[in-house]
């Protein structure tokens, strides 16, 4: 049996300590991500425009706090789909690569 993807396993530990916070600093996690999402749907970071890098942190996010926030992932979709699909650097290649798998 082969082990399981780094990602896949990192995932799995952030979910169950996520799971064990309490629930007041989940919501202001939550609460957060919501608003930091740009009109574009994508985020940015300390400034400037949306860009693949922050959007994709900020997705992962949202996946590992279980947000069922359909605007979040429309918006975000909407973000990805109308982003050029090169990236401009090996940062943005990867954080394309979580987006779309996320």
């Amino acid at each position: 049996m082969t082990n399981p993807a780094y990602s896949t396993q990192l995932d799995a530990r952030l979910t169950h300590g996520i799971r064990r916070l309490p629930p007041g600093f989940r919501f202001r996690q939550v609460r957060f991500l919501l608003d930091a999402q740009n009109p574009d749907g994508g985020f940015s970071g300390r400034g400037g425009p949306s860009n693949l890098y922050y959007t994709g942190f900020a997705v992962r996010n949202a996946h590992l706090l279980d947000i069922d926030e359909a605007t979040l992932w429309e918006r975000a979709a909407g973000f990805l789909y109308g982003h050029p699909h090169v990236p401009d650097d090996l940062t943005d290649a990867l954080s394309l690569l979580v987006l779309v798998t996320h």
